[in-house]
């Protein structure tokens, strides 16, 4: 084992003694996380200072990086075989891990992260509302929200499906929680996306 103990901080992603055994994802909204780790308080409204601090930190990571994964299997195949130790993941990849009978777990550092939420959107367009409002709603069934848990470990949108869960695993889900996600910076896109780009081809290139 790696970690005696579960990291508390971004820093570990940063830290030259975990060189080469480092894998985040590669997509530019991973400077939203650096923001988050530097403490802006609006990590998806980056000033032009604040975006270059970010590059400096993001190149002097650069050496650090195993590989900038582009899929949940990339990333999963790299823990497996012990080709990496520490990275930005998401639930669903230390879920597979698990599953596979890998001895990883996932925190929350102590700066902060991250998030997104999935939706399903009608188009104002459509011809049969009716057939997609009815896919909606069996998508949103705590019975389906069921099986999307145990695929993605991800939170599930109906809070019913709690009771289908039990209290451990919905304590684990923080279906109850809305601390939780009130901790989280969900995914916005940035004003000035372009810089973003530029700046992750830079690292990249």
């Amino acid at each position: 084992k790696v970690f005696k103990t579960p990291p508390t901080s971004w820093a570990v992603i940063y830290d030259p003694k975990y060189r080469g055994q480092i894998s985040i994802p590669d997509n530019p909204i991973q400077i939203a996380d650096v923001a988050v780790y530097l403490h802006y308080s609006h990590p998806y409204n980056l000033t032009d200072a604040q975006l270059a601090k970010i590059k400096t930190v993001l190149q002097q990571q650069r050496p650090l990086v195993r590989k900038y994964w582009a899929s949940a299997g990339d990333v999963e195949q790299l823990f497996k075989a012990h080709e990496v130790n520490v990275g930005a993941v998401w639930p669903l990849m230390t879920n597979d891990l698990r599953k596979a009978g890998a001895t990883v777990a996932d925190t929350i550092p102590r700066e902060g992260a991250t998030g997104w939420a999935d939706t399903w959107m009608l188009s104002t367009h459509t011809k049969h509302a009716a057939c997609a409002y009815a896919w909606m709603n069996y998508a949103l069934s705590p019975k389906v929200q069921k099986q999307v848990v145990a695929v993605t470990a991800y939170s599930p949108a109906n809070l019913k499906t709690a009771a289908l869960l039990g209290p451990a695993e919905s304590a684990a889900l923080h279906i109850s929680d809305p601390k939780f996600f009130d901790s989280l910076k969900f995914w916005q896109t940035p004003p000035n996306y372009a810089k973003w780009q530029q700046i992750w081809n830079d690292i990249k290139g």
